[in-house]
Order: structure tokens, then sequence, then C-alpha cells
């Protein structure tokens, strides 16, 4: 972030470059949540460390929203903007870099007492670690390729906001710059106290089985947010108020789907998490990618009459993706996360 200025400056290609680099670091995230989840998180607890550990895409738009609105009309410019991320950033990592250790075997602030909590029912002679990671049936699993069909249509639906909330918010609504910047950022600060509320919520109603809990919340949250999608579609023209609450209402939606689609990923692959997550991590990029164009086609002149068309299919995308979701979802660790000397046991749905 601290070169994009200059890259900027100098020319297309060393931006383009730069935009590369950032996109490698972005998609490190959630492979590293998911190892980091099954090192670190103890099996009752899962919903908890999984929406915690997520805050990040909120705290992200919370934070650099405003303060984008606030450079960008003062008289440093948007340089700034990517000067003081940067710097942020590295700031992050060094404390990150000091503190963490791969497991908790390994850190020497976990207690003998946390160390057995966080272990429990992580049987290492059920589940081998250090295995390769079975690729060809990870690939063939019906339940995975649900959750990855899932994971389009809600990183469709979140990047949709995520990159042209503010533009249709100032483009199509006509709100100042400022004024987007904190609208914009608005919706993440109710889309954090919903994860931080859902996390332990999953984790505790075991009243209902694991996996109604993750079709429920996974449910609420992607038919939600498609709903509010496709009222932004049919809304009044420039009916700020209307799209304001749905705007908000969505984004605080898809936060849910943290305890949903991704605990389903966390729970059913194990020792192996950091592949599915991968390939989320994939899915989330290529979309980011595509998104774009798929903007600029339907909507070359960002008017009103043209962003309902984006709303439509891309509810239609969400709502479609989650069914399929519901019917696959699983679990209980698969079998292929147990090594071939251990009996396959199914884990209680609780």
């Amino acid at each position: 972030m601290l070169l994009t200025p200059t890259a900027a400056s100098v020319g297309y290609a060393l931006l383009f470059l730069m935009r590369i680099f950032q996109g490698i670091a972005i998609s490190a995230l959630l492979p590293a949540s998911g190892s980091i989840v099954n090192e670190w998180s103890a099996i009752t607890e899962s919903g908890f460390a999984i929406a915690f550990l997520s805050c990040h895409q909120q705290l992200g738009q919370i934070f650099a929203m405003p303060i984008s609105g606030l450079f960008c009309e003062s008289s440093i410019g948007w340089q700034g903007i990517y000067y003081f991320l940067g710097f942020m950033t590295l700031i992050g990592f060094a404390f990150f870099f000091f503190f963490f250790r791969d497991t908790p075997r390994q850190h020497v602030n976990v207690s003998h007492d946390e160390l057995e909590k966080i272990t429990y029912d992580k049987d290492c002679n059920n589940f081998n670690e250090n295995r390769k990671p079975p690729y060809l049936k990870i690939f063939k699993d019906k339940s995975i390729l649900g959750i990855w069909i899932a994971s389009i249509g809600g990183y469709t639906g979140f990047q949709l906001f995520s990159q042209y909330g503010p533009t249709y918010l100032n483009k199509v609504l006509d709100m100042d710059i400022q004024g987007t910047g904190f609208m914009a950022a608005a919706p993440f600060i109710g889309a954090l106290a919903v994860k931080l509320i859902s996390g332990p919520l999953s984790d505790k109603l075991t009243i209902i089985s694991q996996q109604k809990r993750c079709i429920i919340f996974a449910s609420i949250s992607q038919f939600l947010m498609a709903f509010c999608i496709f009222a932004l579609g049919w809304m009044p023209i420039k009916n700020e108020i209307f799209a304001k609450i749905a705007f908000t209402v969505a984004i605080m939606a898809s936060s849910l789907n943290v305890v949903g689609v991704v605990k389903s990923a966390q729970l059913q692959s194990r020792q192996h998490a950091h592949v599915i997550m991968t390939v989320i991590a994939f899915i989330n990029s290529v979309i980011v990618l595509l998104l774009p164009i798929f903007v600029s086609t339907l909507s070359p002149n960002n008017s009103p009459t043209e962003w309902p068309k984006i709303f439509y299919l891309i509810a239609i995308l969400v709502t479609v993706t989650t069914i399929i979701f519901n019917f696959t979802c699983e679990t209980d660790p698969r079998p292929w996360t147990r090594s071939n000397t251990s009996h396959d046991r199914k884990e209680p749905k609780n």
C-alpha cells in the first residue's frame, strides 16, 4: 500500500503489479483463519472463534471508509489513505509476528488447563494432522462443493456492497463524498455487532443440532441479504431512506453467514480447513476481478435505471446458491479427515 501512490504516478503497469501484491496478501487471510481456528479454538467455541477472527472484514470497512472520505476532501488527497493504512498494516503485522505461535503448545502464555480445553475432542489418533490433504476426495465431496457454490453467491453479494456501496450512494443517490464514506461504513458497525452476538449464540444453541444451526444461520443471512438486494432494485428512484435501510440490513445479514457456511466448512474439514478456505479465497478473488466487468457492462452510466438489473441478477444468484448449500450441508468431520487406521465415527450434532 505504501508504494501504491508512487506506482500510480509512474504508470498502469506498476500500479497493476501493486494490486497483484495486495491480492496475494488478502488471499492468505482465509486459509490462515481456517488453520488458526483449527489449532487455537475448542470445538465447542468454534462459532465464536470464526466470528471473532473474521471481524477484520467489518473493522476494515468501518475504519477505512470514513478516513478515505476525509482524505479525499482534504489537501492531502487520496494518496494519504494509502500511506496511513500502509503504516497501520506494518504495525499490526509486527504485533502479530511477535505474539503469534502456530499451535497453543508452543505458546508460553497457554496454561495446561487452557491447552486441555482447546485440544478436547481433537483426537490425534483419529485426526492425523500431518497427513497430506486428500485433494481428490475433498474436491469430489458434495458437501464441500455445496460450500464453494454458496461462497459464490455470498461473496458476490458482499463484494457488491463492499466495492460498489460508496459508488451507488454517491453516483445514484447523489450523496456527497464525505457523507458517502461515513454512510458506507455505518452498516459495518451493525455487522460487527451481529458477528459478536451470533458467534457465541451458534455455540450455545445446543438444543438444535450443529447441522441445523449452520443451515438456519446461513439461510437467515443469505435470504435476507438477497431480499434487500432485490428491494434495492425495486425501490422507487432515489428513495434515499429506503436505500440506506436496505443497504444496512443487507450488510448486517451478510456477516451472519460466518456461523453458517464458514462454520460448516471449518467443522467438517478440521485439519484440512486451510484447503477449503484457500478455494473460498480464490472464489472471492475471482469475484473481485469479474464484478467490475459485470457492473460496468450492465450499468455503464451508473444511472438509477441501470442498477436494478444488477440487483435482480445477484439476488437470484444468492438465493439459488444458498438453497444448494442447505441441501448439501454437513458438520460432522468428513471421512477424509481421519487417518486410514482409524474407524470412522460420527460426532454428535450438538
